[in-house]
């Protein structure tokens, strides 16, 4: 054997070159340490260099050598120095021996290749029996249905170390990896039935969705229609849930199917898989919820009672209708001390948002009073005087339901011109108006009745 004729030069547990021309193996450091570059160990005698092939009389490996072997060659040329003839005979011997020794370390190399690559294939023959044999044991407990599913190339088992040391798949190892395995399975197993269920739910989804938008666009909807329940909260209903989630099978109003799996008995899970289908079938957003409503502190109140005081009306008796019918604007400081002259509506809502930006000072009486007519006059001149055309509304097409986020969509909240537009091409109603019931002033805006 190759080995047999090699020394263990270094004891370190380190990867090492073997250096077959030298019969040595060292690590890289323990080498730079032992031998030397023959180039760099000194200059050799002139006569020598002068053949410029010196260096085939030396046993080297790329040029590492052992620098006692340099050195007894230096001194062996200078011995033989005056005779010719002799030192000739020297070199000729000295390169058939090197290149002899060259010739055995080649074919040293292509064993060390062949052993290399031999070994490699037998660990590969051993991972390969090792999985296969775990494959086998996992179809014994039941898990053939999902290895088929993975295969051929069966990730992620593939990817796991345990599976992919090159040793023997004994029982005892077994027990000791098997519960690792097995959990993998089962997580792919749960994914898969949650994607299952997930595609059922957003078919039954879907089909409940098409019967609400029936149901709220014919009649066409309306500004009322707005004040019924969203798409989001109908689906989050516990009744409509407990529909929803009643059968495997995608066909809304069928019942009695067997569950796909006790996964599906953790709350956490449903719920996750149940929102999941709603956004797939693009229901977004948060259903209502009364617990996050804040209303406003009774600073605002008395502020609002204030104004309606000055328009000659009782807080306590007068009805939105009313307070709609009044034709006053209210005039209070602005800026620079000029007057800021403003519509009864607009005067409420500029007190809301002081509240809602929490920008309001609730240390300061309300400064406001009725315009008189030379303010008005004035303001009307000025172009200062707020006052809201049915243009500045937000509108909604009375034919489209949104199901997505219920304020946003198309034909949902967009100007006077998108809103005809939108009538146009995707109705193909010209000339569409508020009037004939096409589309309405989205409630939240200010040309509702506060």
């Amino acid at each position: 054997m190759p080995l047999d004729i090699i020394q263990e030069r270094c004891m370190k547990h380190t990867s090492k070159e073997t250096l077959w021309e030298l019969s040595t193996r060292y690590c890289t450091p323990c080498k730079e340490k032992a031998l030397n570059l023959w180039r760099f160990l000194g200059q050799p005698p002139p006569s020598l260099t002068r053949s410029n092939d010196y260096h085939l009389l030396l046993n080297h490996c790329d040029g590492w050598c052992v620098a006692a072997d340099f050195y007894q060659l230096c001194d062996r040329w200078e011995s033989l120095e005056g005779n010719p003839d002799a030192q000739l005979d020297f070199s000729d011997t000295r390169k058939a021996q090197v290149a002899e020794v060259e010739n055995h370390a080649n074919l040293c190399r292509q064993w060390e290749k062949a052993k290399a690559a031999s070994r490699a294939e037998e660990l590969k023959r051993l991972k390969r029996d090792r999985f296969q044999s775990a494959l086998d044991k996992l179809r014994q407990l039941g898990w053939g249905d999902e290895l088929d599913l993975l295969a051929p190339e069966y990730k992620p088992l593939t990817r796991h170390e345990p599976l992919r040391v090159a040793h023997e798949l004994t029982d005892r190892v077994w027990q000791n990896i098997g519960g690792g395995v097995v959990a993998i399975l089962e997580d792919i197993r749960d994914e898969r039935y949650r994607m299952k269920h997930t595609e059922i739910l957003q078919n039954r989804l879907n089909a409940l969705c098409n019967v609400i938008f029936n149901k709220y666009s014919n009649p066409p909807r309306t500004v009322e229609t707005e004040y019924k329940p969203h798409m989001r909260d109908i689906i989050t209903m516990p009744e409509i849930r407990e529909i929803v989630n009643s059968s495997n099978n995608a066909a809304l109003g069928s019942r009695n199917e067997e569950k796909p799996s006790l996964f599906f008995n953790h709350p956490y899970n449903r719920y996750m898989i149940y929102e999941i289908a709603a956004w797939k079938v693009s229901v977004k957003g948060q259903p209502w919820n009364s617990q996050l409503l804040i209303g406003p502190g009774q600073r605002f109140h008395e502020r609002i009672r204030t104004i309606i005081k000055l328009c000659g009306q009782d807080p306590d008796r007068t009805t939105r209708q009313e307070l709609k019918g009044l034709d006053v604007y209210i005039s209070y400081p602005g800026q620079n001390d000029k007057k800021h002259i403003v519509t009864l509506r607009t005067a409420v809502e500029e007190e809301w948002q002081r509240w809602t930006s929490k920008s309001h000072d609730e240390s300061v009486e309300y400064k406001g009073r009725i315009a008189t007519e030379a303010e008005l006059a004035d303001a009307q001149r000025g172009g200062k005087k707020v006052l809201r055309s049915r243009r500045d509304c937000l509108w909604c097409c009375s034919l489209c339901t949104s199901r997505g986020f219920d304020h946003w969509g198309a034909g949902r909240r967009i100007g006077l011109d998108s809103i005809q537009a939108h009538m146009q091409e995707k109705h193909s109603i010209k000339n569409a108006s508020e009037k004939e019931g096409d589309f309405y002033a989205y409630p939240e805006c200010e040309m509702q009745p506060f």
